[in-house]
């Protein structure tokens, strides 16, 4: 999630004091409210407390949600912001996701896996280590492209399999056909995404 965080020693307040600071997911979703109506995350095994988006953020995250949803037919995916998911010793919101319908299921509980797309923005509480740890396990459980947003610099970088990674500016397109076909296939017109078009407004 792309906002400020704060790091505690100790549970937030509204959390059984019995419970040690670092806990398993399951014990994590096992804690009242702390899913889906506060804001507290797992990181690594690591209750931390977080607040919410700036308008900064939302607006972006708006933007982004807007264009995604414009190129990936919507029978097939889901595309939302604030999406929450869950891996291995994680429970997070992050800030833009996109996953396969099929992949959802009709269950109540919470999404286990990583969307196809997960998109982060780059803040103070997201460091280089965190998003590391968070996409390596993410690339573990589905994740096709997962991309990091510089709001500064006006870039995204966008990860994939294997290690392959590129930086692009305001002034390049970008493809969204990798999530659409599972691979690597010739982007068309309707694929492509201009980055420029994500930072301005309309």
């Amino acid at each position: 999630m792309g906002c400020a965080v704060s790091r505690r020693n100790q549970l937030p307040q509204n959390m059984d004091s019995k419970v040690a600071a670092r806990m398993t997911l399951e014990e994590f979703l096992a804690q009242p409210g702390a899913t889906y109506h506060d804001f507290h995350e797992l990181w690594d095994g690591e209750v931390v407390e977080v607040s919410p988006p700036s308008e900064q953020y939302v607006w972006f995250q708006d933007q982004l949600v807007d264009s995604l949803a414009a190129r990936l037919p919507k029978s097939e995916f889901l595309v939302r912001s604030e999406f929450y998911l869950t891996l291995p010793g994680e429970a997070r919101w992050i800030d833009v996701g996109a996953v396969r319908r099929s992949r959802m299921g009709h269950s109540k509980q919470p999404f286990f896996g990583s969307p196809e797309l997960v998109v982060e923005v780059l803040s103070e509480s997201n460091t280089a280590l965190d998003l590391d740890r968070l996409r390596a396990k993410c690339f573990e459980n589905g994740c096709i492209q997962f991309w990091v947003v510089n709001l500064e610099l006006r870039t995204i970088t966008v990860y994939e399999q294997e290690r392959r990674v590129r930086i692009y500016s305001e002034n390049e397109t970008l493809s969204v056909a990798p999530l659409r076909a599972g691979s690597e296939c010739d982007p068309t017109g309707d694929d492509l995404i201009t980055v420029r078009s994500l930072f301005d407004s309309n």
